[in-house]
């Protein structure tokens, strides 16, 4: 039985439509991970390299970390940049923009991971340590998002490392507390700017992670931290880089804290 000129031509629009969605699948997509040579943000890279983006990580100051990272992913060479950048103040966040669109003309994730703290005591912290957390935290993350919201295509996703500890006080840095819970705000804050684009924005908030910052510490502080944990352990840093990965993937998250502590303080 033959088939109508009615049925032939939606055989045609529907066979077009699938090849539309088939290049659409196959276009590049670009992602950047700052402060991504390391810990959290290094799992985060190979996690969106294994999934076919186009990574592209920032690090401050770790010459053998960036070089490491590039001898270890060398089968993503092409796939892979790794750009030398501090993360300071607003002209870091401009430096980045056009390093980045050197090579790139667009952005289809954007995980903000870089991060630091100061252990300086309350009494004893001066206006420069205060803001020297708050600008690296939270003021130059926005300043990276408004650099590079030209860049976003629609549908992108934005990923901002928190801290569980933007919840439960830190006494040992009030900066890096405060700092974190601004993440927070702004990450809820910034659903409303890019809804119209659907762009999503989540924030993640890791408890204790194994990187090299917490093995730096003593075996009684660990064991201090270890037994205010449910889960009795250090998160590693592959467990938060799936969390990320979820934040990037599901289409109906959005304006989500995403704690990821192993209950902490639930013992």
């Amino acid at each position: 039985m033959g088939t109508s000129e009615a049925e032939n031509t939606q055989l045609r629009s529907g066979n077009a439509t699938l090849n539309d969605s088939t290049t659409a699948r196959h276009k590049p997509n670009y992602a950047l991970v700052t402060g991504g040579t390391k810990g959290i943000g290094l799992a985060v890279a190979k996690k969106l390299l294994q999934d076919g983006y186009f990574v592209t990580v920032t690090y401050a100051s770790d010459e053998q970390a960036a070089k490491n990272i590039k001898a270890e992913l060398s089968d993503y060479a092409e796939k892979f940049e790794v750009i030398h950048q501090n993360l300071n103040d607003n002209n870091d966040a401009q430096e980045l923009y056009n390093k980045f669109i050197q090579t790139k003309n667009k952005i289809n994730v954007l995980v903000l991971n870089a991060g630091c703290t100061d252990r300086t005591s309350w009494k004893n912290l001066t206006w420069d340590n205060w803001m020297h957390v708050m600008n690296v935290n939270v003021n130059v993350p926005a300043e990276i998002i408004r650099r590079f919201d030209p860049l976003f295509e629609n549908n992108s996703s934005i990923v901002m490392i928190s801290s569980a500890l933007s919840v439960y006080p830190h006494a040992v840095s009030v900066p890096y507390t405060v700092s974190k819970a601004a993440v927070n705000g702004l990450a809820l804050a910034l659903v409303k700017e890019y809804c119209d684009r659907n762009i999503r924005v989540n924030a993640i908030l890791p408890g204790f992670v194994d990187t090299q910052w917490q093995k730096n510490k003593s075996e009684a502080q660990r064991k201090r931290i270890t037994d205010k944990i449910a889960l009795n352990r250090f998160a590693q840093p592959e467990e938060i880089a799936e969390a990320v990965m979820f934040a990037v993937k599901s289409s109906y998250l959005n304006g989500a804290l995403l704690k990821i502590d192993g209950s902490y303080c639930y013992r």
